[in-house]
């Protein structure tokens, strides 16, 4: 191995971004916020009610897909430049909105005029703890964070790879079937 590009972060990912570091190893690591994928968590509560319901409708993110996270990893690999060794990138998708716009904008891509309704943190976690078990509860407190500490979008994504990152829209649309449309 004579070169590594990891996903890694703050935070919760910390430790591992700093034995990235410590490996000696030329690298280059990547840190996005939350998933785009993460979305198919409210798939369930659009379908059949057209409502999301979610404690932090403030909560400002710029969500990017797994596909923009893969893509810009294999491109740094690809051409694994000096100029970005020893370097994070906090890659996100292309626009910072709330939860509340991107609960909006599923339901314009699908047809549907999806409301928001905000709960409790442990209603929350209950709904999500099926499909998250024990990690609801620190999923929610992420998400938390961008309430006092907005994401702000950037074009790392379309600069590394020369294709810009996906928008939520695109997303939505390449996934309307698992909204109901």
């Amino acid at each position: 191995v004579q070169y590594v590009v990891a996903l890694s972060g703050v935070g919760f990912w910390q430790t591992h971004a700093d034995a990235i570091s410590a490996s000696g190893l030329p690298n280059t690591q990547l840190g996005p916020g939350e998933f785009l994928e993460n979305l198919a968590l409210w798939a369930d509560q659009i379908r059949t009610t057209a409502t999301v319901r979610d404690p932090y409708p403030d909560a400002v993110e710029a969500l990017i897909s797994m596909d923009d996270i893969a893509r810009t990893a294999a491109a740094l690999l690809m051409k694994p430049e000096v100029a970005h060794h020893g370097r994070m990138y906090e890659i996100t998708g292309p626009e910072s909105l709330t939860r509340a716009q991107i609960a909006e904008q599923i339901g314009v891509v699908i047809g549907v005029d999806v409301t928001f309704e905000k709960c409790s943190r442990d209603e929350a976690i209950e709904a999500l703890r099926p499909a998250m078990g024990a990690e609801a509860a620190w999923y929610l407190d992420t998400v938390a964070i961008a309430v006092d500490k907005p994401q702000r979008a950037n074009q790392l994504v379309a600069e590394l790879t020369g294709v810009p990152a996906q928008s939520v829209a695109e997303w939505a649309r390449q996934n309307a079937a698992m909204f109901g449309a």
